[in-house]
């Protein structure tokens, strides 16, 4: 489950797919069927702008969760996906192995902010 702040939609990712509350949690309607993630992220600037994370990719939803695009491929072993607290269009993701933490800049593209060995 994730939500984007006070007052904003909360967001549940199940077997079915995805679901959206609009009432403070009262209540869910599935908003995605599709397909379902094993974890969501929601931007704080712009609550209906979602990511997702399967095992093997990252997704992004500008709608809400109501339609998904793939973002560009990374090898590893995903562990934390969050969006930035600031900026919509950013994220931030880590890797298990190899141990790496990479920024999803404006432009769309992971950048590496781990030094290299």
């Amino acid at each position: 489950m994730a939500t984007g702040g006070p007052h904003s939609s909360i967001y549940a990712s199940g077997d079915a797919g995805v679901y959206a509350s609009q009432d403070g949690g009262k209540t869910f309607k599935m908003v995605y069927s599709k397909s379902f993630y094993s974890a969501l992220t929601v931007s704080a600037a712009q609550p209906t702008t979602l990511y997702g994370k399967t095992g093997i990719d990252i997704y992004r939803s500008t709608n809400g969760g109501q339609s998904w695009n793939k973002l560009p491929e990374l090898n590893g072993s995903f562990s934390t996906l969050t969006a930035s607290p600031t900026a919509a269009q950013q994220a931030y993701l880590t890797l298990n192995y190899p141990v790496t933490v990479y920024r999803l800049d404006q432009a769309g593209s992971w950048v590496s902010l781990t030094p290299k060995s």
